[in-house]
């Protein structure tokens, strides 16, 4: 199917998915023009033959999630209103186009867009311009394989900005300590995963904002260390999870912070057996923490309670 049948009434519809249709028709027809007036949700899946969307369209849009579109290029926003749109944006999620090469030149005009998750995008190479005041109410953004990226956008990310996600992105990764991080003063939460061959010590003095409850970083294979420096800062850290660091043997002297309420550890072969309570060297290092996991073995206030879904142990100490 190309287009709703003519005979539908939709003048009141709000929500809409567009699944794994070949050839979908955007715009509609100019006498079914009226369908767009009043949706708020539009998820298109696996069109294929889609290469961008206008945004224009959709005057009350809320959400919109653009996934497995393969050809799709980018977003249309028409040029002289752009005051006028996505001013009820609140989410946007595009995943898995790898046709995807841009966004709109001059970035998103979204300043109600509180939620943003871009990936599998293989050869998309910037992200959209001047987020930290177009996108000023941004407060969860989450990256994954998007290799081709290298730079956050200038002026950084938005200062409401409170989830941080990046997965996968290597280049991004390498520049790292230009990020800004320090200057979100809303930042509580931030993962980076992803095969980075250049971290050996992390996080680097400078890098994480006084401001982190949750820090969850893996799958670096040549870690070696946590930096001293940069764990010092972090004295509202409550949950540490570290995985996938197969060279990861200690933790720093002076221990982790006095803070921290749940640490997970897997598949760090090296370190897991040094946190042990028996015997285990690292041990004096960690006990203050009251919950600690490691590859699905749970010790709780220091009293090991046996085999433990990591997940269920994070989710039962969520503050």
């Amino acid at each position: 199917m190309q287009c709703f049948p003519g005979g539908m009434r939709l003048m009141n519809l709000k929500k809409l998915g567009v699944r794994r249709c070949p050839e979908p028709v955007l715009p509609l027809p100019e006498e079914m023009s009226h369908c767009y007036t009043s949706l708020e949700r539009l998820t298109l899946y696996g069109c294929e033959s889609l290469k961008s969307l206008p945004l224009g369209l959709f005057p009350k849009l809320r959400c919109l999630t653009i996934q497995e579109c393969i050809y799709f290029e980018t977003l249309l926003i028409p040029d002289g209103i752009e005051n006028q749109i996505l001013t009820t944006v609140e989410s946007l999620t595009i995943n898995c186009c790898n046709n995807m090469i841009s966004f709109p030149c001059g970035g998103i005009p979204a300043p109600q867009l509180s939620y943003l998750s871009v990936g599998a995008c293989k050869n998309l190479k910037a992200l959209p311009d001047q987020m930290h005041t177009l996108l000023s109410s941004l407060q969860a953004f989450m990256l994954w394989d998007c290799p081709k990226i290298e730079s956050l956008p200038e002026g950084g990310l938005p200062s409401k900005l409170s989830h941080l996600l990046i997965s996968n992105c290597k280049k991004l990764a390498g520049g790292r300590r230009d990020w800004g991080l320090q200057r979100l003063p809303s930042l509580t939460h931030f993962a980076l995963s992803g095969e980075s061959e250049d971290v050996e010590s992390f996080p680097e003095e400078g890098l994480l904002p006084s401001t982190l409850r949750w820090l969850y970083f893996g799958n670096m294979p040549n870690l070696k260390s946590l930096n001293r420096r940069g764990l010092q800062i972090l004295g509202s850290l409550k949950r540490m999870q570290i995985w996938d660091c197969p060279q990861l043997k200690s933790f720093p002297e002076e221990g982790l912070p006095t803070s921290l309420f749940v640490l997970i550890l897997l598949d760090c072969p090296l370190l897991n057996p040094r946190c042990r309570r028996e015997g285990g060297e690292d041990w004096h290092k960690v006990a203050h923490v009251p919950l600690i996991v490691m590859d699905g073995e749970a010790i709780f206030d220091q009293l090991y309670l046996g085999s433990m879904d990591p997940l269920y142990a994070y989710s039962i100490s969520a503050t």
